[in-house]
């Protein structure tokens, strides 16, 4: 008799714990997305809301006085961590140079932080749809590097940039500068077009 009181409590219990335990699975799993967004109080959230004022945060960060380091932990928030970085060459000399994340800080770092450097956004053409979007940025570059290296270029990035957690972020950058070989379409002058008139004639190309 109190084997049988004995296996009847046991099971009563058994079952009471197993209904305390009413919680369903997706209850207590915690998304990734909205994690990330609670996380997120960079000071730089704001740069990265459109795909206009990534673009020109990307410009910002390379742009300071000599002696002044670079904001990086911010050039780093603009991207994703397996961005690549890639600088076009000639054809002919096959020297199109590529960089992950924190090699191109690495190997380019030193430079942008003892360099007066200025680099403002001419025009800005942009492709979306959906969640991806390609941006090709005409800037003009200034720079003095205070040891003989100094000048003036034009030039493009082409940027693809990606969607998620209520910001853009930078996947890729390519980018390539004006020569006597290479000209720059007038389309991507946006206003600019003083920059054009350089000899006297409009073409289609500057």
């Amino acid at each position: 008799m109190k084997k049988s009181v004995l296996f009847i409590s046991l099971l009563t219990l058994l079952s009471a714990c197993g209904g305390s335990s009413d919680v369903k699975p997706e209850e207590t799993t915690i998304s990734a997305t909205n994690v990330a967004k609670k996380m997120d109080n960079s000071p730089y959230r704001e740069d990265v809301k459109s795909i206009e004022t990534i673009c020109h945060a990307y410009l910002d960060v390379l742009s300071g006085s000599a002696g002044s380091p670079r904001n990086w932990n911010k050039f780093r928030y603009l991207c994703l961590p397996n961005v690549q970085f890639t600088q076009a060459g000639s054809v002919e000399e096959a020297d199109v140079d590529q960089n992950s994340l924190e090699d191109y800080i690495e190997q380019n770092g030193g430079w942008y932080d003892n360099t007066d450097l200025e680099e403002n956004q001419l025009s800005i053409s942009i492709e979306k749809f959906g969640n991806m979007a390609m941006a090709f940025q005409t800037y003009e570059s200034v720079w003095d590097d205070n040891q003989g290296d100094a000048g003036t270029e034009i030039g493009i990035n082409s940027f693809m940039l990606a969607y998620n957690n209520d910001r853009w972020y930078i996947t890729n950058v390519l980018s390539d500068v004006k020569s006597d070989s290479i000209k720059v379409e007038i389309e991507y002058m946006g206003d600019s077009l003083e920059l054009v008139l350089q000899d006297d004639t409009l073409s289609s190309v500057y």
